[in-house]
């Protein structure tokens, strides 16, 4: 009985631990995603930085207890909850990149409302990385391909429009390639991510 309670002990402390952490993550989940509507939706740039920032501080924070939970305190079912949280991160690009194409194929935006488009789509995509420190699991394809998919919606409208509508060119179809370029290049290094390791290792390996 003594030899088996520092063992229950020290899975309760791990438990604890990475819950916190995953509480944290999922207020940065909650917090970004008001930024997002606040900015995406509403058009609300003022204060955005600083929600920003402090979300960032407690997402360090989050992923670092979790981190150090996994590290010392081994337990099955913390690689199933970092996998939920990936995921999780990961509906909250998609909503976000959709709410942003739709903002875009309007056409009725400022240029300081794009910029601030792109970075909330930077912010979020930094945060779904960052997840990488609690999971050792390798992204499976289907975090690409879920993106690859809204990449081709965009794609499609782009086309529908300027194709098919026959509307005018203007510097608003330069910012519609830039966004598609972009989550098309994110997407796509994902979705290549392995491939493009191995052929480093095996540049390395003929170089060396």
């Amino acid at each position: 009985m003594t030899s088996s309670q520092p063992a229950e002990q020290r899975l309760l402390l791990g438990s604890v631990v990475f819950a916190l952490g995953g509480l944290c993550l999922v207020l940065v989940w909650f917090g970004l995603g008001r930024v997002a509507y606040d900015v995406v939706v509403s058009g609300e740039l003022g204060g955005q930085v600083v929600k920003a920032l402090v979300l960032a501080v407690v997402y360090a924070f989050g992923v670092g207890l979790c981190a150090t939970s996994r590290a010392r305190f081994d337990n099955p079912l913390f690689p199933r909850l970092a996998r939920g949280a990936a995921w999780l991160y990961l509906l909250l690009i998609w909503l976000t990149y959709l709410g942003i194409i739709l903002q875009v194929d309007r056409q009725l935006y400022s240029l300081l409302e794009y910029l601030g488009f792109l970075a909330v789509l930077l912010v979020e995509l930094l945060a779904l990385s960052g997840l990488r420190l609690i999971t050792s699991d390798k992204p499976t394809p289907y975090f690409a391909l879920s993106l690859l998919v809204i990449v081709l919606f965009q794609l499609l409208l782009i086309v529908y429009r300027y194709v098919f509508a026959s509307a005018h060119a203007s510097i608003y179809l330069g910012g519609n390639l830039l966004l598609l370029l972009a989550m098309g290049t994110v997407s796509s290094g994902m979705l290549g991510e392995d491939a493009f390791k191995a052929f480093i290792e095996r540049f390395i390996q003929k170089v060396g």
